[in-house]
């Protein structure tokens, strides 16, 4: 509690309220950032996939473009991240993809 008191008034703050503000404020920007790199790094793999799976098999269907940016879960798509590189087949894909977004693609 002491260790709080200096701070506070090492920090120029008026008040408690004042400084316990800020410090909530600084904590919600900290976090605000760790998101953007969390959503950066999703966004990025998702790319990756996709840039990996054209440059193998040529042109792809939009509708597995689409299932792989719908998909959010950093675990899966590290998983089909790995598939993409080590697959036969863009239908070989497909079916993993099918299997772990729960949603079946034609082809």
């Amino acid at each position: 509690m002491i260790q709080i008191l200096d701070q506070i008034l090492l920090s120029g703050k008026n008040s408690v309220t004042e400084y316990l503000l800020n410090e909530k404020r600084k904590e919600g920007i900290r976090e605000g950032i760790r998101e953007g790199k969390r959503e950066g790094k999703r966004e990025e793999r998702q790319d990756s996939i996709v840039v990996i799976l054209q440059t193998r098999f040529g042109s792809m269907d939009d509708d597995i473009k689409a299932q792989v940016k719908k998909i959010q879960d950093e675990r899966i798509l590290k998983e089909l991240f790995h598939t993409s590189i080590l697959v036969k087949s863009l239908d070989e894909f497909k079916k993993t993809l099918s299997q772990k977004s729960g949603i079946s693609l034609k082809g």
